[in-house]
């Protein structure tokens, strides 16, 4: 079944943000993440593949996948260079409420907040990370990327389609969130010397690498935490900054290291 000049320009239209909201759909590239999302417990409306995009997949694959023509591919595709498999799932509709539920489900109540990122790469890459470390969840502060971005989902590694994942407005979210919070912030106290209860939820913030996290989370006397540095030996320039990603996953696991040490020698 051929593709229509309009199906193909409403596919493609998916790429921005106020699209994916208005038809509720968004869009995953390649074949590690199509075959992610069949795993997931997200609604798949439609697969294509070009002829040799269906040779790389297991011989398990999707009765009803649409082949299509490589250049209709490339029309449809947000990337420089197609994969070849290309896929249409519905967006997750989790609200505050369905967010804490799961949240709360999950024995690991650790919580990573993305505020101010603004590059899709970074906040799929922290989404993965999350994921990797078993944490309940990931709130996404308004303003930074969107999760369903195509770069976000793709940096995710599929990563988007299992985590509870809210967006929500930061003074909203100072008014719902009962938990703890520590915002990472290079001058923050350090890690080694922080030690959260691991029986109350902790929200573990992360902000943008250029600004740092917004000065609302100060206000609230929200604790600051931060990595801190090894030697640099010599004549070596330290470096400015942290990858935000890479930070938050340096500091969940140190966390979660801390509860699962807590955890041991209680049970001993």
């Amino acid at each position: 079944m051929s593709l229509t000049r309009a199906e193909m320009l409403k596919i493609r239209n998916l790429r921005h943000r106020r699209e994916r909201e208005r038809l509720g759909l968004f869009v995953v590239e390649g074949l590690k993440s199509v075959m992610e999302l069949q795993m997931s417990p997200l609604e798949i409306r439609n697969i294509w593949a070009t002829a040799k995009g269906i040779e790389s997949m297991p011989l398990n694959r999707p009765k009803d996948i649409q082949i299509i023509p490589s250049q209709v591919m490339m029309r449809m595709s947000s990337l420089k260079t197609p994969p070849g498999i290309l896929a249409t799932a519905e967006l997750p509709r989790l609200n505050w409420s369905g967010w804490k539920d799961a949240v709360e489900k999950h024995p690991i109540p650790l919580v990573l907040v993305a505020d101010g990122l603004n590059d899709p790469g970074n906040l799929g890459t922290l989404i993965r990370t999350a994921h990797w470390l078993g944490c309940s969840g990931v709130a996404i502060i308004r303003g930074s990327a969107d999760p369903f971005n195509a770069k976000t989902v793709q940096a995710s590694m599929g990563s988007v389609f299992h985590m509870p994942i809210v967006e929500i407005e930061l003074t909203e979210w100072f008014d719902s969130w009962q938990g703890a919070c520590a915002v990472l912030e290079a001058n923050g106290q350090s890690l080694d010397q922080y030690f959260p209860d691991p029986r109350k939820p902790l929200a573990l913030v992360v902000g943008s690498e250029s600004h740092g996290p917004q000065p609302e989370w100060i206000q609230q006397r929200t604790k600051r935490v931060g990595i801190p540095m090894g030697p640099t030996g010599g004549q070596r320039k330290a470096p400015e900054s942290l990858n935000a990603a890479m930070a938050a996953g340096i500091a969940a696991a140190e966390i979660t290291r801390k509860w699962r040490m807590t955890s041991s020698s209680a049970g001993h």
